[in-house]
This record gives structure tokens, C-alpha cells and sequence, in this order.
């Protein structure tokens, strides 16, 4: 597993349940170059339900 340097152009806010998923059970999450999120579960699967945007 390789892990990217942190910078902020890299980071994003997750609530404490999401937080421990990324960093305790091998969830990751992958950005765009336009900055959209793509999440995705230990296998490789994406994980597809997303809220709606903000207003």
C-alpha cells in the first residue's frame, strides 16, 4: 500500500465514523483533477451513494 505526501490540495474532512474507515479498515479515497471524490472499499469497489452537492 503506498500513501501520498499530505498536503492540503490532498486532504478532505470526514466525520470520525468515515475517518476511521479510511485509516483503520483499507476504505480509500481517490480525487479528480476537477476535485470530485471517488470512494471505494478495501477490494478496489467504488462505493457509489453519494449526498446530494451543498447549495
Amino acid at each position: 500500500m503506498s500513501f501520498a505526501q499530505t498536503r492540503l490540495t490532498n486532504s478532505t474532512a470526514l466525520c470520525p465514523r468515515h475517518q476511521r474507515l479510511v485509516h483503520e479498515t483499507g476504505h480509500h479515497i481517490e480525487g479528480d483533477a476537477d476535485g470530485t471524490l471517488t470512494f471505494k472499499r478495501p477490494a478496489g469497489k467504488i462505493i457509489d451513494i453519494r449526498p446530494p452537492p451543498p447549495p
